[in-house]
């Protein structure tokens, strides 16, 4: 009896037994990890959910373009929730879970992959860490990417806290050039970049350090140079030393930001420019670099564009003509010569009383006219011409050509006011009671009875030739001569006179 039973009993515990393990669930995963999409550094987290008997998760990773799972050490690993980092170096990284049961059947979730966002403003190239000596300038430089990027590069003193925006060369852009004082050692440089919306991003921080010894020294500074379009110029650095490099950069005339050169020597000490009108006032520099990565900048030398010289002609032709432009004579003369003057020419009821233009110095095609004044056959005032100098001080003299008795007289002297200026009027015989300088004219006037005769010196005139002037000729004559003499059988007569005018021929 009591065998059985026993044998009930075992049977009851067998069945159960089979019919739990057939009817035990097996593992489903019943959510999977999503991929997600997150800005560099953000937090995020992958889940799972999965039915089963005493169910243990084990997450895992692979790198991108990888195809090897390795076991995760982050926060969570081994839960249903894993918690990671999004870090550059996780862009693209898949994360997947295995899940085990109980009875040690697993399952495992689909991948779930990391993608960073595209910055708005990222640094693609770090300011380095400089050294120079007092006296020199180090270039400091940051390379960036994104929309419109603008730059301010900051500064923090040795053992400061606090960073302050730069005042120096480049401050604005992605270079700046800090002059090395001993005050500055020690100091630290970084970039904000910032995009047209206000997205910004800051640099790493560049130390400078200043040296007790040279480094780099530019022994021989580039110098000023100015050519004509269609030329070449050079500029040329020294420095000393050791493993020197040299990039030559330059910027337009009204421009601030300096570029790399990419014209002829632009990477040794020489760079050659061809000259072009675009580059008028343009400056040149060069940036020289060791092998410790120590930075010097040139000073900077300016281009001057030269008006073009205008080509010298071997010959041109002097023309004389008479006051109605018919020719009396011409001649060919070399650049820089003078003309011969013809004989001088005649016209009936005038006096010929010289030539009016430029027949000296020849430097181009000239029409010199003879200059005619109507005769008076009793009396003719002659004025005599002289040869000078720019900054000479010459006299001109008036004199007679005939006798005269004089009672009074009123006289007007007029001259060539852009080459001269009047500094004495002196008169021999004809004592001027008044001289009066009115609008640029010298009046003169004069009361008294004297006979004059043929060859007199009537009266003299001193001028200044002007430094500035560019006459090569300049004229002087009298007009207005009214005399009241005293002749034809004791009678007071008031007659006019002509003076023939005379030239001050500038060296």
């Amino acid at each position: 009896m009591k065998k059985r039973i026993v044998s009930i009993l075992l049977c009851v515990v067998l069945v159960f037994a089979l019919g739990s393990f057939a009817f035990a669930a097996d593992i489903a995963i019943t959510a999977q990890p999503q991929n997600v999409t997150v800005a560099e550094n953000e937090t995020v987290t992958f889940s799972i959910s999965a039915t089963g008997s005493g169910l243990s998760y084990r997450w895992q990773y692979c790198p991108a373009g990888s195809t090897t799972w390795a076991n995760a050490g982050v926060t969570g690993c081994k839960t249903d929730t894993i918690t990671v980092v999004a870090n550059i170096y996780r862009d693209g990284q898949a994360y997947r879970c295995v899940v085990t049961d109980a009875s040690g059947k697993t399952a495992t979730s689909e991948p779930a992959v990391i993608t960073l966002k595209a910055a708005p403003v990222k640094i693609t190239q770090q300011p380095a860490d400089a050294s120079g000596t007092v006296g020199g300038t180090v270039v400091m430089h940051v390379a960036a990417q994104g929309d419109s990027l603008k730059y301010q590069w900051q500064y923090q003193m040795a053992k400061g806290t606090t960073w302050a925006n730069c005042g120096l060369e480049g401050r604005l852009t992605d270079t700046l050039y800090v002059p090395v004082t001993a005050a500055r050692d020690g100091a630290s440089y970084r970039c904000v970049v910032t995009d047209a919306k206000g997205n910004a991003v800051e640099s790493k921080a560049a130390k400078l350090t200043v040296k007790a010894d040279a480094g780099i020294v530019i022994a021989e500074q580039p110098a000023a140079a100015s050519a004509e379009v269609g030329e070449s110029v050079q500029f040329s650095v020294k420095a000393t030393g050791e493993n020197l490099k040299y990039q030559w950069q330059y910027h337009m005339a009204g421009k601030t930001v300096w570029a790399n050169c990419g014209l002829e020597g632009r990477l040794t000490d020489t760079l050659t420019v061809p000259v072009t009108a675009a580059r008028d006032g343009a400056s040149y520099r060069c940036v020289v670099t060791n092998a410790n990565g120590e930075m010097v900048a040139s000073e900077a030398a300016v281009l001057t564009v030269k008006e073009p010289t205008p080509p010298v002609q071997e010959g041109f032709t002097v023309t004389f003509v008479s006051d109605d432009g018919s020719v009396i004579a011409a001649e060919q003369v070399k650049s820089g010569e003078s003309a011969k003057l013809p004989a001088n020419p005649e016209k009936a009821g005038f006096v010929f009383a010289g030539w009016e233009g430029e027949y000296k110095n020849v430097t181009a095609d000239q029409t010199v006219k003879a200059v005619f004044v109507a005769e008076d056959a009793k009396n003719i005032f002659v004025i005599d011409s002289v040869d000078a100098s720019k900054g000479d001080t010459v006299t001109v003299t008036m004199h007679l050509q005939g006798n005269v008795e004089v009672v009074d007289y009123d006289m007007e002297l007029d001259y060539d006011k852009d080459a001269l200026e009047v500094t004495a009027v002196s008169n021999r015989k004809m004592m001027a009671s008044t001289v009066n300088h009115v609008d640029g004219k010298i009046l003169l006037n004069y009361s008294d009875f004297k006979n004059y005769y043929y060859e007199d010196d009537v009266m003299s005139i001193t001028f200044k030739v002007k430094e500035g002037t560019t006459a090569t000729d300049a004229m002087i004559w009298f007009s207005n001569v009214k005399f009241v003499d005293y002749m034809d059988g004791g009678d007071f007569v008031e007659a006019e006179y002509h003076t023939i005018p005379c030239f001050v021929h500038i060296q």
